[in-house]
């Protein structure tokens, strides 16, 4: 594992009481550039993509997952998204066969997944669109889902013109499916 370490450092100006105080607001983690890759985790409020990154452990974002040059493989990892989703990159997010995605919130987002081998890359494990509060969750192109499908209620899950393949054990579906796709196999 590597380690990365960020250093402040301050010098007394003049004041009284409790000077040796002070706040850090705003952080951003760039995984940069392309050809490496760098392992992430954790609980994230904004994370941006500008190069690759895989997951090392499940992550947690909680604002803003932004695509702005780079792919998150997701692996054998659990990646929830809590808020907004910019694809300025497309086909960003990577899974796998073991790879799970939770999407819980209000913020609506459209999930892009690689299509480089299409049932390979564009493949969860497990899909979940959580949460009390009424959300959308649009798909920007084709997904698999190989276990459990689930959509909880007021929650719904947008596939545009895009198909839903997979051999699912369980679908546990008390929100709703949407489809504009016409060809005889959308699902």
């Amino acid at each position: 594992d590597k380690y990365y370490n960020l250093r402040w450092s301050g010098s007394l100006v003049s004041g009284t009481g409790a000077q040796d105080e002070f706040g850090i607001d705003d952080i951003e983690v760039i995984a940069n550039p392309t050809t490496n890759v760098v392992a992430f985790d954790g609980i994230a409020e904004d994370f941006v993509l500008q190069g690759n990154a895989n997951l090392s452990a499940d992550l947690s974002v909680q604002n803003r997952l932004i695509f702005n040059g780079g792919k998150l493989a997701v692996k054998d990892i659990t990646l929830t998204i809590a808020g907004n989703v910019t694809n300025t990159t497309a086909n960003g997010l990577i899974g796998g066969s073991t790879s799970n995605v939770v999407v819980r919130g209000t913020k609506n987002p459209i999930l892009n997944f690689d299509q480089t081998t299409v049932g390979t890359s564009n493949v969860l494990q497990n899909f979940s669109v959580i949460g009390a509060n009424a959300n959308t969750v649009y798909l920007a192109n084709a997904l698999v889902v190989n276990q459990l499908l689930a959509i909880d209620e007021l929650q719904v899950l947008d596939l545009g013109q895009n198909t839903l393949n997979g051999t699912l054990n369980s679908i546990l579906n008390n929100g709703l499916i949407k489809t504009q796709n016409t060809t005889t196999t959308p699902f």
